[in-house]
């Protein structure tokens, strides 16, 4: 499989992911499932270049919060 069609395949996918509502946690998220419905192996660098070029996606990266950021002495305080 050449470069294009692999590119093509993941863009594709990803496509599929969306329209059947599945959680795009990561990249590793991404490779499983292309990897389980088209036995491709894709890198990282392949699927990130991807995401972000050509369908104009990205992640951002979540903060923890402390257990108790939700208490109702934290929410008042707020």
């Amino acid at each position: 499989v050449d470069k294009e069609e692999r590119r093509d395949t993941i863009k594709t996918t990803v496509g599929e992911m969306l329209q059947a509502n599945r959680y795009i946690v990561s990249i590793d998220s991404i490779k499983k499932y292309i990897k389980e419905a088209k036995a491709i192996d894709a890198n990282d660098k392949e699927v990130k270049d991807v995401i972000k070029n050509e369908l104009g996606m990205s992640f951002r990266k979540l903060r923890k919060i402390s257990l108790h950021g939700n208490s109702s002495k934290n929410l008042i305080l707020r």
